[in-house]
């Protein structure tokens, strides 16, 4: 989505530059772009494709180095810089280098609140590292989807190569109201995307068990997306003893879902649950919660706990504690909704519109 939103961007807007991009993409992505694309605009986009293996690690960056090499390019933009900071930082680079760090929590510590010791290792490390990278004359500028993180190192490493970048939501905007009413006066808790434990699912189901049976009858909860195959048998086994020993309706689509029927899944919930554990980096969930208005029930921790916090987008907690996920729960119930500033949430949907972020990349292409 990130190589189309931009490759539409710079045909639209900078045609003239087109033809001075490559783009190093596996087949399978490059075949995703194009089938988003018109015919016209996906045949250009194809003679602009450079082959990437599907490597990992050093054999990747390597193999990133010689389609530098093969096209003699001057600069390199890597829309997910996040698998070779380590690389840039501590080994150099032979060429100007830019990239979208996802997970730029290098700043947790001052900034948002960690989650334990292993976080707070990984922070110093990223800390050191995001230091250093801004020291690099080969690094050009670092974009981070986390306004803190700007701010952290423009005062700590006295540098203005980490720019803010807003992280282009995809969605389907669909105009209609919700689809299946709330079944018996039961309000509607939805979690989407892929279904592990880092999503809180198993502290969710936890909470479950902790709630009164009244409060139970008028809770349906929808798990919606394909859950991880190395964690299915302790979810599925959580989900089993949830279903046996609670009221409440539990409903599963353990596949992978599309963008339409996460919106769809969005727009017919009353409240979006994000209890994510260890979660660096922002939501698309979270963008298009706010994009339809819908509040969230979200983790305390990290840029989404932040975010929920400034722009008034529901009510953060800890992802770990069942009994403080029980007590927020039945207080949604008693007050029959969460809270929501509808004005906020719009500006803040409204930021992150997909040309916003291809445009802010683009002011690199020259």
């Amino acid at each position: 989505m990130h190589v189309r939103v931009l490759f539409e961007f710079v045909t639209k807007h900078r045609p003239d530059i087109v033809k001075k991009l490559y783009f190093y993409i596996p087949a399978d992505t490059a075949n995703a772009v194009k089938a988003g694309l018109t015919e016209d605009a996906a045949r250009l986009f194809g003679s602009r494709i450079i082959d990437a293996p599907p490597e990992t690690g050093w054999r990747s960056l390597k193999g990133v180095l010689s389609a530098v090499r093969s096209v003699k390019a001057n600069h390199l933009l890597l829309l997910e810089i996040d698998s070779f900071i380590y690389s840039i930082a501590f080994r150099g680079f032979p060429v100007s280098v830019s990239g979208v760090w996802f997970r730029a929590s290098y700043h947790y510590g001052a900034a948002i609140m960690y989650e334990g010791w292993r976080q707070q290792a990984t922070g110093l490390l990223k800390r050191l590292t995001a230091r250093i990278l801004c020291s690099r004359h080969s690094v050009s500028q670092l974009f981070a989807f986390d306004p803190w993180a700007v701010e952290y190192a423009a005062t700590r490493f006295k540098t203005g190569k980490v720019k803010y970048i807003p992280d282009p939501y995809a969605f389907a905007a669909i105009s209609r109201g919700r689809s299946d009413p709330t079944n018996n006066n039961r309000m509607v808790f939805v979690i989407v995307g892929v279904i592990g434990r880092r999503k809180g699912i198993l502290s969710v189901l936890g909470a479950l068990h902790l709630i009164s049976p009244r409060d139970q009858r008028r809770i349906e909860l929808r798990i919606i997306g394909r859950v991880v195959e190395t964690q299915r048998g302790i979810i599925s086994s959580a989900l089993d003893r949830a279903r046996r020993e609670t009221l409440v309706t539990i409903e599963q689509v353990d596949k992978f879902v599309s963008d339409e029927a996460i919106d769809a899944a969005i727009i017919d919930s009353d409240v979006l649950l994000l209890p994510y554990q260890r979660f660096a980096g922002s939501s698309g969930v979270l963008i298009r919660a706010a994009l339809y208005g819908k509040p969230v029930l979200a983790t305390k921790y990290g840029l989404i706990g932040a975010l929920v916090n400034r722009h008034k987008l529901g009510l953060t907690l800890d992802p770990y504690d069942e009994k403080s996920i029980a007590e927020a729960l039945s207080e949604v119930l008693a007050s029959g909704g969460l809270a929501l500033d509808k004005e906020s949430a719009s500006h803040f949907a409204a930021a992150h519109v997909p040309d916003r972020y291809a445009e802010t990349l683009c002011g690199l292409i020259t």
